[in-house]
């Protein structure tokens, strides 16, 4: 029976061009959805036969970095490891000892291609290193730090000091080469202790908010501590004392300028930019420690410890940036894994993230790498049309959005000529627009060719994607054409159905052009 292996043939074809049509899909490896969160991958890290911990995670030039510390005989030491942040594979490892004992890195920044770090010990570090780890440059600093981030091509380390017998919250303004600018020193509430943990600038204000917490313990104080300072003059500008009990351990802030805080006791506070309370909450788990957190799109992302099932695990919550709470997931196994303060990194919507646990018998690193799945991030709408004329493409494009977005045009266009000269050109815009509700632009591309050249529509990253749409929809609808005049004909026209087939396939396919 012919007809069967030709039907055979067209069923096969059209599963082979669906096959590709998925992989051509530019969102093939995103399927949003419910929001969730999934592991890429763990890496495990026990560079000594003592405690080993890292901090904090950042991202310099397509390399993971992590900081923190290891042990060698008598104290304990600087480390660095910069890891593949596709596979989490070591790339190469950096370890300094200052020589005081017991040092480690808590907090790290990228400003200007470099990897900046602070280390704590007596007296205090701030580091300056290449991403290829081959050289640096190291200076003290007074106090304490705990904390560092950058603003304006200064870097702002953050962290405590002792004045007049009392523990305050202390900020060093330096500029790259880690010159000292300016210094503040808080001069809020006395008679306690004041411990910095994290140090963060508000984008919107530019003002820095530096969080975490005073203590006395013969008054039985032990509470959140927030002070904002502004960078130009290193001056106060607002404390805020809201008398909730433990450490606050991280700051960080959404596009508006909103500030979320979270610590001890499984609370999360949200703050306007002027530093008034919007909301304050709990996740209602007690035994829960929230070090670390950001933003993925819409989605506000922390993780931190708890006990669960006996022991302490690694766990992540997800809400939106109203706090409201949307899930969670639990990232370690059946043995005790703890966090340290020190940033988490957000790359788009994957999540860098380091903690330690005692897997191997003592205390080594964990490093995770997760994907934020069903980030109700905002994007805009793009319609392209491109027309060609003697050799000058003019691109038409209207961006509808709803706030402010980058957005990142990659279109091709392709001018066939009546001769089989095919030239194909590549364009990449980013356009960003602030504040406006629509925005329309024409963009000329002059490309040199002789001939006369055929109008053309150009329909941007997803040509691919609708010429294989159509040609999979032809050869279906030819399929099934076929099925039913076998089935009413009987086997006496199977041979002229075949030739008609054939006919219509390789007629469609050969004259079949996305830009007619």
């Amino acid at each position: 029976m012919p007809l069967k292996g030709e039907i055979i043939t067209c069923i096969v074809v059209v599963i082979i061009i669906a096959s590709i049509m998925a992989l051509t899909n530019p969102y093939h490896a995103q399927a949003w959805g419910t929001p969730g969160v999934e592991v890429l991958w763990v890496q495990y890290s026990n560079p000594s036969s003592g405690s080993d911990s890292p901090y904090a995670t950042c991202l310099a030039n397509d390399s993971l970095i992590v900081v923190g510390y290891d042990s060698i005989p008598g104290g304990k030491q600087f480390r660095i490891e910069v890891r593949d942040p596709w596979t989490g594979r070591l790339r190469n490892t950096w370890t300094y000892n200052p020589g005081y004992g017991y040092e480690g890195l808590w907090d790290c920044n990228v400003m200007g291609g470099y990897i900046y770090s602070v280390g704590y010990g007596y007296p205090s570090y701030v580091l300056r290193v290449d991403p290829g780890l081959t050289s640096y440059v190291i200076k003290n600093v007074g106090g304490w730090a705990t904390s560092i981030t950058s603003y304006n091509g200064y870097l702002y380390v953050g962290g405590f000091d002792w004045i007049a017998g009392n523990q305050v919250f202390r900020v060093e303004k330096l500029n790259a080469d880690l010159n000292t600018v300016a210094t503040y020193i808080s001069q809020g509430s006395r008679d306690v202790f004041a411990t910095l943990y994290s140090l963060e600038v508000n984008p919107v204000t530019g003002q820095l908010w530096s969080v975490g917490y005073i203590s006395n313990p013969a008054k039985g104080i032990l509470e959140w501590w927030i002070e904002i300072v502004d960078p130009e003059s290193m001056t106060l500008v607002k404390t805020i004392r809201l008398g909730i009990p433990g450490r606050a351990y991280a700051v960080f802030f959404d596009s508006d300028g909103y500030a979320y805080i979270i610590g001890d006791g499984d609370y999360i506070v949200r703050f306007n930019r002027n530093g008034d309370l919007v909301k304050k909450i709990n996740l209602g788990v007690l035994s829960l420690s929230l070090y670390k957190g950001g933003l993925v799109g819409d989605l506000v992302v922390v993780a931190g410890e708890e006990n669960n099932g006996g022991y302490w695990r690694h766990v992540i919550y997800l809400l939106d940036r109203d706090l409201n709470p949307i899930g969670n997931k639990i990232l370690s196994g059946s043995v005790d894994s703890y966090m340290y303060t020190g940033k988490l990194w957000i790359n788009g919507s994957r999540v860098y993230l380091a903690g330690y646990d005692n897997q191997l018998g003592n205390t080594g690193w964990v490093i995770y790498s997760l994907e934020v799945v069903g980030a109700p991030i905002t994007t805009a709408t793009t319609t392209i049309t491109t027309t060609v004329t003697n050799g000058t493409v003019s691109q038409l494009v209207t961006i509808t959005k709803t706030e402010t977005t980058t957005v990142m045009q990659v279109s091709t266009v392709t001018l066939i000529k009546d001769s089989p000269i095919i030239l194909t050109t590549t364009k990449t815009e980013t356009i960003t627009i602030e504040k406006t509700l629509s925005t329309t632009l024409t963009v000329t591309q002059r490309i040199t060719m002789a001939g006369n050249i055929t109008n053309i529509t150009s329909v941007g990253n997803y040509a691919v994607m609708i010429i294989v749409v159509a040609i999979a929809s032809i050869i279906a609808g030819l399929t099934i054409f076929v099925l039913k005049r076998s089935h009413r004909d009987g086997m006496t026209r199977a041979t002229g159905m075949q030739r008609s087939l054939c006919h219509g396939i390789c007629f469609s396919m050969q004259g079949y052009s996305p830009y007619r």
